[in-house]
């Protein structure tokens, strides 16, 4: 699988380097993705008066977000 994941190529999938797979050590290594983790994106919590860092995705951006998934999937 590992091979398979580090030939992707796609503007829409973060490209994977590597992995080490002997404990206690276990990693993955990939592509730097700016703008925080999509977990923290999709469940962010909107605050009243200042802006956050990363806001919470709109619903517009979640939707843009599946049709990239999708593209990248197929």
């Amino acid at each position: 699988p590992k091979q398979v994941l580090s030939r992707l190529s796609h503007p829409h999938i973060i490209a994977f380097y590597g992995a080490c797979l002997a404990l206690p050590n276990v990693c993955i290594v990939e592509e730097l993705a700016t703008g925080g983790s999509l977990h923290s994106r999709l469940h962010a919590k909107r605050r009243g008066g200042g802006a956050k860092a990363n806001p919470p995705l709109t619903y517009r951006e979640v939707l843009q977000l599946g049709l990239e998934v999708a593209s990248a999937m197929a």
